[in-house]
């Protein structure tokens, strides 16, 4: 499912790793490209994520970190799941 109440977390969880410095990619102009294209919005919950519309551009790469950190999220609540970090 992709509503705005399912990727509020994911969009929270991995705009703080960006903010503090904890978010590590591999040089790609093209995901930067996407961030700087991205808009969020909030909805009446104040649940934040990536409306498209609103956006500049191509953010497709962006959504699909956001699905998948949404995907990591729920597998380290309901699983016995490893991230291996740093």
């Amino acid at each position: 499912k992709q509503t705005s109440a399912i990727l509020h977390p994911a969009t929270k969880y991995l705009d703080e790793r960006i903010r503090n410095g904890e978010f590590r990619y591999e040089k790609n102009t093209l995901l930067e490209i996407n961030f700087q294209n991205a808009r969020c919005t909030y909805d009446t919950n104040m649940n934040r994520y990536v409306h498209k519309k609103k956006s500049n551009g191509k953010v497709d790469m962006v959504v699909a970190l956001i699905n998948a950190t949404a995907l990591l999220i729920n597998n380290q609540q309901t699983a016995d799941f490893v991230v291996q970090t740093g």
